[in-house]
């Protein structure tokens, strides 16, 4: 299983070689069980940098733009 964090875009795996996994229970989901990456303080900022970065450009973007993207990124969940 590969383990990492998306922070900007691409996969930040090497950033996690310390990583390890947090079992995440979801009830409503049934019995099974899944896995998050638990982050450090420093993986946290990065992230909430990248989050105020796409907001400034997101909130400029025309609703057409927006839905693009959006189905873009739906059709990248569904190809797995």
């Amino acid at each position: 299983m590969s383990r990492g964090l998306y922070i900007h875009v691409p996969f930040c795996a090497t950033r996690c070689s310390y990583c390890s996994l947090l079992e995440a229970l979801a009830p409503r989901m049934g019995p099974d069980t899944e896995f998050t990456v638990e982050c450090n303080p420093e993986d946290v900022d990065a992230a909430f940098s990248a989050a105020g970065d796409a907001f400034e450009k997101w909130r400029w973007s025309t609703p057409s733009e927006r839905q693009a993207a959006l189905l873009a990124f739906a059709d990248a969940i569904e190809a797995g």
